[in-house]
């Protein structure tokens, strides 16, 4: 089941279908199939040791005693101690299971958009049918001391007794009540507190040519053309995936005029990772952009060799997009080993998880950007005559921030269970998206604000300290909600439930502000 894990990753299963719902949904959900598989080869099974050639070919009342027997069996496996032991009709599924999944990824499915020889060999085929079907284990299987299973029951197959549970009834109904109430809530304080709106006087815009640029802007500059260029990429991926859904064997023939195999040469797991990762990458590039741009706003000179690092970040970014995106084809195609073979795939190919994809190696490499370039905006702002909780500052912080949770991707390894794999990459997926890179956004837009005199800096370091203290804090734990189906404890279930639903609150009183403001 581990080697299976690792072949999974490697071949890019996560951006081809998906695990505990987790990932694309091009291919099958592998927990949910496998699940389903076993649940209909367990009837098989019982079904012949009634007399019958298929449990189709059982009569009603012989179908519901096998239903009830598979769904009871299922629904109740729970482990002895550290041991978990199958039943025969269970072995028998497996081993069916096995057969399926070899016929599929070894091969090939082309209704699924899978090409013969998709993965190495028969033998990586069953081992990721045993990861599989371990996923599809802790899905059915009664966690101890409870009456539901490691992952609340889900995926819904309601012939294994997977169905929704009391409390996951219970609490999608508070949420929702909380969503109404929150939203009131937020409303309410808009109009019930006396909130000074922020005033200014006839902007009067300068003329270009009295705007000093330092080196250091020149070089932000730079960044656009490149990030320009990775979102044209982006969008040509893009369409090519779009095609995969409705010719999943070929490119508008020209595979056959050409000669070539479209599918097997971008299989549409590399394609949606260069894809999914082109989009995180054109953003952020224009984000440190901003962050090294915006302090030469209020500084007359930059600090000594500034440039130069600006320069020197924006080609380290280039060379470990670059072998990013190579690596993760090789290792896709098996071109840096198998995890039998080593780690290679592991630290210059894909790991294989849905937006942390790239090698380690060249993770690390993008974090060392990152923390450079936090490092040269806190150059910058140094500069500057405020507090540590100035709004330059500020600026350096989001930045940083961004890095620490990219941190969080280290922090798990191939032999990592898939559980502890999932909590510690939704720390990065959950906490950019939903924290973050609203405190980024906040800040630059700010900066942005004050430097043509729309807003009083204090003001803007004020709202700026409302994002972090509402937003990131409701953000932080409400990152919970990831947790319901991934097999971490029970208590996540009304933590992730309420403290997501207060994301929006702020959000809301934000939202009222901003109006009332365009309004006056």
């Amino acid at each position: 089941m581990r080697a299976g894990k690792k072949a999974f990753q490697t071949n890019g299963l996560m951006n081809h279908g998906s695990i505990l719902g987790n990932g694309s949904y091009f291919g099958v959900d592998l927990t949910a199939d496998a699940l389903a598989l076993k649940a209909e080869f367990m009837r098989e099974y019982y079904a012949r040791r009634r007399g019958g050639k298929s449990f189709e070919a059982l009569d009603v009342d012989g179908q519901a005693v096998v239903e009830e027997r598979v769904e009871r069996e299922l629904d109740a496996d729970a482990p002895e101690g550290s041991i978990a032991r199958y039943s025969a009709a269970e072995t028998y599924a497996h081993r069916r299971i096995r057969d399926r999944y070899v016929d599929r990824y070894y091969g090939g499915a082309p209704e699924r958009g899978i090409p013969s020889g998709f993965v190495d060999s028969p033998d990586q085929a069953e081992r990721i049918a045993d990861f599989a079907l371990w996923t599809a284990w802790m899905a059915h299987t009664d966690r101890p001391g409870s009456d539901h299973s490691y992952t609340n029951d889900w995926p819904y197959v309601p012939g294994t007794g997977n169905r929704p549970t009391g409390q996951v009834l219970v609490w999608s109904t508070i949420s929702v009540v909380l969503l109404v109430a929150g939203g009131g809530i937020g409303v309410w304080a808009y109009h019930a507190f006396d909130f000074a709106e922020p005033t200014t006087e006839i902007v009067d815009v300068p003329s270009p040519d009295e705007v000093s640029i330092t080196p250091t802007q020149y070089a932000a500059a730079w960044y656009v053309p490149v990030a320009g260029a990775l979102f044209v990429t982006q969008a040509l991926v893009g369409a090519l995936l779009a095609h995969y859904y409705v010719e999943r064997t070929g490119f508008f023939d020209v595979g056959d005029a050409l000669d070539i195999d479209v599918v097997s040469l971008v299989p549409f797991s590399v394609g949606r990772t260069w894809h999914v990762n082109l989009a995180v990458l054109w953003i952020t590039t224009l984000w440190l952009a901003g962050g090294l741009f915006l302090p030469g706003l209020f500084a007359e000179r930059d600090p000594p060799r500034q440039a130069a690092g600006a320069t020197a970040l924006l080609g380290a970014l280039v060379i470990a997009t670059v072998g990013a995106f190579a690596g993760v084809w090789f290792g896709i195609q098996g071109k840096l080993g198998t995890p039998e073979e080593g780690e290679l795939w592991w630290w210059f190919g894909s790991e294989g998880l849905e937006y942390l994809e790239t090698g380690r190696f060249w993770k690390l490499l993008l974090l060392g950007a990152l923390g450079g370039w936090t490092g040269l905006v806190l150059r910058s702002v140094r500069r500057l005559d405020e507090a540590p909780t100035g709004l330059g500052h500020f600026m350096a912080y989001a930045g940083g921030s961004i890095a620490l949770m990219f941190g969080a991707s280290m922090l798990y390894t191939p032999e990592t269970n898939m559980a502890v794999t999932e909590f510690w990459r939704w720390w990065v997926v959950h906490m950019w998206v939903e924290g973050v890179f609203e405190f980024f956004v906040t800040t630059v837009i700010s900066v942005a604000l004050v430097s043509m005199d729309l807003v009083e800096q204090a003001d803007a370091e004020k709202a700026i300290l409302f994002e972090v203290f509402t937003i990131m804090a409701a953000g932080i734990v409400g990152v919970s909600h990831h947790y319901w189906w991934v097999g971490l404890p029970d208590v996540w279930v009304p933590i992730g439930t309420t403290f997501s639903t207060l994301e929006f609150v702020p959000l809301v009183f934000i939202l009222y502000r901003s109006l009332g403001s365009t309004d006056r």
